[in-house]
């Protein structure tokens, strides 16, 4: 598959919002320098309380065009990140409008699972209509000889570059949608809240917030992570995590 870029301004996505679209290749994308300027002051984020194991289960084709509100849909949308092609789910809440900028909301699976068992485990789309956010859950590569996983920055990396990935969805998006690219969050549980922990340290320019339920920072991380921006962080575990 393959995506169409969208026209640029508010006006012309507005313009747009009734054309059907044809498919193009497959983009390939590059990672952009850092930029702080209009990131959201991290005094405004909210955070809502809600039920800790509730959170605990929800943190667990191709889109071709800007969509017109009231459109409710579950797309696959393809990029290409050095010559590999990776797949999100994309859903688009009927809420959405192209011409009022939408918060993008990134959920990682955990390890041995894929984007569409981590749709059915953490089903935020409910969430997603109320607040009129994109939400995306993308999906990991198979390691050899198992199943999906999410590569983490380090001594063990397998050369898997998802800091291309997140940047490359990030830019997709923006393409495509009328995405608010300071509201850019992500969560993600176990293998996947490792990563967002990589998220928060090397992407801390596009992401302003990020959770990890029952996934922890590796050491390494730790010692190396020194994020450009500033970004919250809500981290969740519990006495029966493995």
């Amino acid at each position: 598959g393959g995506n169409v870029p969208a026209p640029s301004g508010l006006s012309q996505r507005r313009d747009a919002a009734s054309r059907r679209c044809a498919p193009l290749a497959p983009r390939s994308f590059h990672r952009r320098t850092p930029r702080t300027a209009g990131r959201r002051p991290l005094h405004s984020l909210t955070l809502l309380p809600v039920p800790l194991p509730s959170l605990a289960l929800r943190l667990a084709s191709v889109a071709l065009c800007v969509l017109p509100a009231s459109s409710q849909q579950l797309l696959t949308r393809t990029v290409d990140v050095q010559g590999v092609s990776r797949s999100y789910l994309l859903y688009v809440p009927a809420s959405y409008s192209p011409v009022e900028l939408a918060p993008l909301l990134f959920n990682f699976h955990g390890g041995d699972m894929t984007s569409q068992q981590m749709l059915q485990l953490a089903d935020m789309r409910a969430q997603a209509e109320a607040d009129s956010f994109l939400l995306v859950y993308p999906q990991g590569l198979p390691e050899p000889g198992g199943g999906p996983i999410w590569n983490s920055e380090g001594p063990y990396t397998n050369g898997v570059d998802e800091m291309g990935f997140a940047e490359a969805m990030i830019d997709d998006l923006a393409q495509a949608y009328a995405v608010d690219e300071r509201r850019v969050y992500a969560c993600g549980y176990s293998n996947g809240g490792n990563l967002v922990w990589d998220l928060a340290c090397l992407l801390s320019h596009r992401f302003a917030a990020v959770s990890a339920v029952a996934g922890n920072m590796f050491e390494w991380t730790y010692t190396s992570c020194t994020p450009a921006s500033p970004t919250a962080v809500l981290t969740i575990h519990g006495t029966a995590d493995g």
